[in-house]
Formats: C-alpha cells, sequence, structure tokens
C-alpha cells in the first residue's frame, strides 16, 4: 500500500571515533566541544561557574531522568558486545555477574550515572549527595543499550573497559589542583575503580529493571537516541481483521532534526497513527468489513482499535499509555517500540487490532452461550454447630467466595430509591462511583480471613420445603464440597436464602465451564506460538487473553489463580491461590484436602520489581520440587497440559515493603493519604522481601508479569505526587 506521509528524522550528529586509546595530556588539554562527552569535560564543567546565558536543558549536564533501579553489574571477557541478552548470558555467560542490587540511576545528556547509599551516613552530610558508583559515557562506539529480557523488559548497557580504564586512570593521575580535585576524589571513592582493577580489555554489563514498564521504555527511547540511534525507514501495520497491512515512511532530513522539535513525535503519535490508518481503510473502502468484524466483537467506533506489539510467541503488547509516570505528554510511545527492534533479535509485529475487555459470556463446544451471571454479596450466619454460630460477610469475585467477618466488613451503599444517576449522562459520576466500588471490593478481599473456589462445591443443599413450625430450617443452607466436608449458612429470612442458592448455583456452573474454556485457549495459544496453525480464531482470541479490562482496571481483582510460590531463596515452593487487587497481591494457603483457603499474607507492590526468565530462575540457589518443573508433560485441574520448563515458568517479585498478615492499608503507601511522605525507603542492597513464584506454563507466567505491571502502572498514575516524592529521594550531583 502506498505510505500514508513522510516524516523527516535526523539523529544528530555521531560523536567522534574513540577507537585507539588518547594520550593523557591531550584529553586533559581538550576544551569546548572537543571536550564534550569525556571524561575531561565532565572535570571541567564540574568546577565551572553556572554561565549567565541559559543554554537548552539537555547541554548544561542537568539531570534529565533519574529513577531507582535493580541493576545487577558484570564483566564479560568479549569486547565490542553490542547486544547482549538471555541467549547471550546462556551461551557465553558473563565471567563475573553481581546479585541484584537497588541504584539511583540518573541519565544526563551523554552519560548515564549510578548511586548508592553511603556506608557512613555522615557522609552524604558532608558531600551533598549519595555516593556515586559508576559514570558511564554514552559514545555509539563504546557503550551500547539492548533488550536483556524483552517479556519483563529489562535493560542491559554494556561499555568498553579499555577505554574506561584509560580515562579513570586519566583523572586519577591528574595534578592536584582544585579545579579537578573535586571530580578526581568522587571517581576514586566509586566502584569503578574497585571494578576496573585487573581488567584491561573486555566490557563492563549493567542489567537494569525498573518497576514500570512504561518508564522503561521511555529510558530506552532517550537513551537509544543519546547513542545516535536511527529510525528505520518505514512502518509496516498489519490490520488481522481484514488481512492487510499499511505502510507509513519516515524519510530521513539531513537539515533539521525532527526527533527534538517534536514534529516527528506528533506526526507519530499513537492516536495520529490510528486516525491516519482508520481514514486509510475509510478510502480503500476497507473500513466496512472492519466495522462489521469489531460489531461482532462489541467494538463501537475507531476510538476502540488501539495499536499493539506481537510477538512471535502470541504475547500482545499494548501501546496503553499517552502519558508518563510523571504525568506527563508521551508521544514516543510508538516510536520506542520501534526503536526496541533495532537492536531485538525476537521478531514483533506492530498490529492495528480492537482493544477487548474480558469477555462477560462463554460459548460451549456445542454453541451454547453462557452469560456471566451477577455476583452476589451480603451478610449471613456460619453455623459451627447446635448452639454455635457467628455472622460473616460472603462476596463473590472471579470465581471464588471471599468471606470477611462483620467487623471487617464494607457493605455497599445502600442504593437511592426515589432516583437513579443514569451512566450516559453522568459518565464523571459514575466513573468516579465505580472507582469507589473497586476500592472497597479490594479492602473486601485484603481483609478477608479466606476464601473458596467455587470449582471445589460439589452441591449446594437447600429445604425448598421447610415443615411448618421447624424453626430456621427455610433459612438455612449448606455448601458441600467436592474433597469431602460442608459449610453451613443461614440467611435473614427464607427468600433471601433462596435467592443465594439460586445464584451461588448458576455463578458455580459458568465459572466450571470457564475455566475449561480458557484452559482450552491456551493450549491454543500455546500451539499456535510453536507453530502449529489453527482455524478456530486462535488469532482473535488474544484480544481476551491480553484483554484491556487488565490495563484499566475494569474489575476488582486485576488477575487471580493458582501458583507455586516461596518466599526467599532457600525455601520450598508452597501452593497458593493468589489474587491481585489495588496495588496489592493477596496470597491464600491451599492445604491437602481443604476446601477453605485461609488468607495469610498482603503484599504491597508499592516499589516492587517484578522480573522473569534466567534473572529470576538463578534467584532459586537450591531449588527444591524439581521435578514438579521439568520440561515434561504436565496436566492440571481445569485441564491444562503443559511442558514448559523452570526458566520458562519461574518470575519474581522483589518488594519494597514486606507483607502483612493484617488486612489494614496502613501498610501500603498507595491505600493511605496521598499527602503522607513515604520516601524514607531506603536504597536496598538486599532484598527486604523476595517472592519467587512458578507458573504452569510460560504464557501463564507471561500474564502474571503483564497483570501485576499493569496493576503498578495504574496505581503509579494515581498517586502522581506520592511517586513523585518517592522518586524525587536521594540527592545526586546537581550538575556537571
Amino acid at each position: 500500500m502506498d505510505p500514508t506521509h513522510s516524516v523527516a528524522f535526523e539523529t544528530g550528529k555521531t560523536k567522534a571515533n574513540h577507537n585507539s586509546p588518547v594520550d593523557p595530556n591531550t584529553v586533559l588539554s581538550r576544551v569546548g566541544e572537543e571536550a564534550q562527552g569525556t571524561s575531561s569535560g565532565a572535570a571541567t564543567d564540574a568546577m565551572v561557574e553556572e554561565p549567565k546565558s541559559q543554554k537548552p536543558l539537555s547541554r548544561q549536564g542537568n539531570v534529565l531522568y533519574k529513577d531507582r533501579m535493580l541493576v545487577r553489574v558484570g564483566y564479560h571477557n568479549e569486547e565490542n558486545i553490542v547486544s547482549f541478552d538471555e541467549a547471550a548470558q546462556r551461551r557465553n555467560p558473563c565471567s563475573k555477574l553481581d546479585p541484584f542490587e537497588e541504584y539511583i540511576v540518573v541519565w544526563r545528556k551523554g552519560f548515564v550515572e549510578f548511586y548508592q547509599e553511603w556506608r557512613m551516613p555522615f557522609r552524604e552530610r558532608m558531600t551533598g549527595s549519595k555516593r556515586m558508583c559508576f559514570a558511564i559515557p554514552l559514545m555509539p562506539h563504546r557503550s551500547s543499550l539492548s533488550i536483556f529480557n524483552p517479556d519483563d523488559l529489562t535493560l542491559c548497557l554494556t561499555t568498553s573497559v579499555e577505554k574506561l580504564q584509560l580515562e579513570v586512570e586519566t583523572v586519577l593521575k591528574s595534578p592536584k589542583t582544585s579545579r579537578i580535585s573535586a571530580v578526581r576524589n568522587r571517581v576514586a571513592q566509586s566502584s569503578q575503580v574497585q571494578w576496573l582493577r585487573g581488567h584491561k580489555k573486555g566490557t563492563q554489563i549493567f542489567i537494569l529493571k525498573l518497576a514500570e514498564r512504561s518508564r522503561t521504555l521511555d529510558w530506552y527511547w532517550e537513551v537509544w537516541r543519546d547513542l545516535g540511534g536511527q529510525l528505520p525507514e518505514r512502518i509496516d501495520i498489519s490490520v488481522p481483521l481484514i488481512s492487510t497491512s499499511i505502510r507509513m515512511t519516515i524519510s530521513e532530513d539531513e537539515e533539521t532534526d525532527q526527533a527534538d522539535n517534536g514534529q516527528l513525535l506528533r506526526h507519530f503519535c499513537p492516536d495520529m497513527v490510528v486516525k491516519t490508518c482508520w481514514e486509510m481503510l475509510r478510502k480503500k473502502k476497507a473500513i466496512n468489513d472492519i466495522v462489521q468484524q469489531a460489531k461482532l466483537q462489541g467494538i463501537k467506533d475507531e476510538g476502540d482499535i488501539r495499536l499493539v506489539w506481537k510477538a512471535s510467541d502470541g504475547l500482545l503488547d499494548w501501546v496503553a499509555y499517552p502519558d508518563t509516570v510523571e504525568g506527563k505528554e508521551r508521544p514516543w510511545a510508538l516510536l520506542a517500540g520501534l526503536a526496541q527492534l533495532q537492536n531485538n533479535p525476537s521478531p514483533r509485529e506492530l498490529q492495528l487490532r480492537p482493544a477487548r475487555h474480558q469477555p462477560k459470556s462463554v460459548k460451549l463446544n456445542d454453541g451454547t452461550l453462557l452469560e456471566e451471571p451477577p455476583g452476589i454479596e451480603g451478610y449471613l450466619f456460619r453455623i459451627h454447630g447446635p448452639t454455635n454460630k457467628s455472622i460473616i460477610y460472603l462476596a463473590s469475585h472471579d470465581g471464588c467466595l471471599f468471606m470477611t467477618n462483620k467487623k471487617d466488613s464494607e457493605p455497599p451503599i445502600i442504593p437511592n430509591q426515589e432516583g437513579s444517576t443514569p451512566s450516559e449522562f453522568f459518565s464523571e459520576m459514575h466513573k468516579e462511583f465505580l472507582e469507589n466500588e473497586h476500592r472497597r471490593m479490594g479492602s473486601v478481599i485484603r481483609k478477608s480471613v479466606g476464601c473458596i473456589d467455587m470449582r471445589d462445591i460439589a452441591m449446594i443443599q437447600y429445604p425448598s420445603l421447610p415443615r411448618k413450625g421447624a424453626d430456621g430450617q427455610g433459612e438455612t443452607f449448606e455448601l458441600k464440597f467436592t474433597a469431602g466436608g460442608s459449610m453451613k449458612l443461614e440467611a435473614h429470612t427464607s427468600e433471601i436464602a433462596r435467592e443465594w442458592v439460586e445464584r451461588l448455583e448458576a455463578l458455580k456452573s459458568y465459572w466450571r465451564y470457564r475455566h475449561r474454556v480458557e484452559a482450552r485457549q491456551r493450549m491454543d495459544a500455546m500451539s499456535a506460538a510453536s507453530g502449529v496453525m489453527h482455524d478456530d480464531g486462535t488469532d482473535e482470541f488474544l484480544g481476551e487473553i491480553w484483554n484491556w479490562c487488565t490495563i484499566r482496571g475494569c474489575r476488582p481483582i486485576c488477575l487471580s489463580g493458582r501458583l507455586y510460590m516461596k518466599q526467599g531463596s532457600h525455601k520450598k515452593f508452597r501452593l497458593k491461590y493468589m489474587a491481585l487487587t489495588q496495588g496489592t497481591f493477596v496470597s491464600f494457603k491451599v492445604t491437602g484436602k481443604a476446601s477453605f483457603h485461609v488468607r495469610k499474607k498482603n503484599y504491597p507492590l508499592f516499589g516492587a520489581y517484578t522480573y522473569s526468565g534466567l534473572l529470576a530462575h538463578e534467584e532459586i540457589h537450591e531449588p527444591h520440587n524439581r521435578d514438579a518443573f521439568l520440561s515434561q508433560h504436565r496436566v492440571y485441574q481445569d485441564g491444562l497440559q503443559s511442558s514448559d520448563g523452570p526458566d520458562d515458568t519461574t518470575f519474581c517479585i522483589r518488594l519494597s515493603i514486606s507483607g502483612s498478615h493484617s488486612g489494614e492499608s496502613a501498610s501500603n503507601p498507595w491505600h493511605s493519604s496521598d499527602n503522607e511522605d513515604h520516601t524514607s525507603i531506603k536504597l536496598s542492597k538486599s532484598p527486604r522481601s523476595l517472592l519467587i513464584f512458578r507458573a504452569r506454563s510460560k504464557l501463564e507466567r507471561d500474564r502474571w508479569v503483564w497483570a501485576i505491571n499493569a496493576e503498578v502502572e495504574r496505581q503509579v498514575r494515581a498517586h502522581l505526587d506520592q511517586q513523585n516524592r518517592f522518586r524525587a529521594y536521594g540527592k545526586v550531583i546537581d550538575r556537571w
């Protein structure tokens, strides 16, 4: 198809080639533009007073990006490593690779710096900043940036040891003058000297993990451009609904740098690209086919059509966030994904897809369509014996019944019988109501005493014709469990009891079929990723697996299910039922034949890092239950079959705040007032709490990692002031 428009783009001037070592005297004698991007220039700028005429922000050595990150620092014997990922680490691993430690990472024009806490706190008061550990120059012929793990978007920054060693020695051997002594002291006190000692050649490796995926892409985009990265000449956008594609060209203009003045960003911001594609399809009269197909999937207009990157294994990475985690515009959201492809060997395809939400119905093999029944919640009596009973609050969510004590219950607001507020006329009020309801339901789950999986309910017995004069029998019903045992419940009236029985029967039947259909879909998606083609709409229900309810938070529970979990590297894996809700990961104990799963801990995701694959698997020093996760065929309760190995099923969550048995929200800053200051959480060398999980398949693992990231992204944007204060923790060197 003909290109829609052409946009000029220039990545800027490429820095000079530094293939051969330079004489130290020559380095120190550099001035002006010759010193830009070198240690000599940094030393000079650090001691020079601020000029009267203000230069552009990026040219003053000012801090442009500052974030907390998990960093693994390593050394590789090979030189000139352009791209380093999981596959490269498996084939030819680093000769030295330290465990994850938390750093403050700063990007200035031409440099990336790493800061940590001082070993002695008074040093920070003396120097006025955190301890600078590493400073990596961003030069195209000595440093490179790549994607270490595309599934969780872990980055890898590499730099030449030989050239870095030369510059460090030059600074340390420089004459003792007031002009350079401050920089020399910083270099001498940094970790860079210890790391370079004994290494004349090779590559220094920095594996970087941020808390938010969109922020990681922002970092990649800016550092990649600073390294002289160039976008391709075209963008191909596939439209699977009508089996066509659109090509948009990016022409290179040597005279103007469009990436800096914003013209390129305006032309290729996601909303503009979707609008342009929609207009192109309308001109080609292909829009009617899209509208017909979209209506079948509940799509109303072009506002429900979104851009997405589809990976070779079927993972959908939606271009979903138009603003940054700081609340600023993010027009490079699409171009950052395009830049990611340049050094990433894993193929990905840009597509235009309907933004589907979690389906509210299930289609069975015989064509029967089951609609999701409405949930139910309310107060009941739990009968423990002939004369003993207690008041509980029971609520159904995501195929489970969550039980809460009366003192911790939060019933919904009683509806106004005199009138109603139509959502189509008061959309903002309706949106606020739904957000409050989701927070309330999330609080009920966090404070619950336990839950019951509806698949474990074999029968719901209710005496439909109670004997006359038999007190209480008409209000009582019983849940019989498949593993044995029962639970007797009593409502206030027989009518309420009958409603509970009917609702629970409908929910039990629906969720039993729902789990089976989802297991079948995921197995089809896994086989399609391995190259087996299906003619049953496999590509269509990928939008249901990677749905927008997870991104938007349309439901109280973002994701729930069973996972094998252990807290720490040396403990055993235990089966848990996990629920992800309102920025908290809630765990429930699954033991033997017990159908009631007791709530164990609530894990706040504030300041947490999630990573998977090889990095997560290496956290298990002495794995237990190893035979349960070998690459062999496994069949689970809902019919899911998998043969994925431990590397593909493991993921970790490194917490900044330890889990709590209490259901109170005080431990999670996201549940407290935005005015409260939580910046006292210091950088950690070892994890305060490390949760290691194993899913049943790679697809299931990737969905958990994706859902946790989506929940964190949503909470961060809902608490901007709080997050910005947390991100601003720790003073760094103001300006070189």
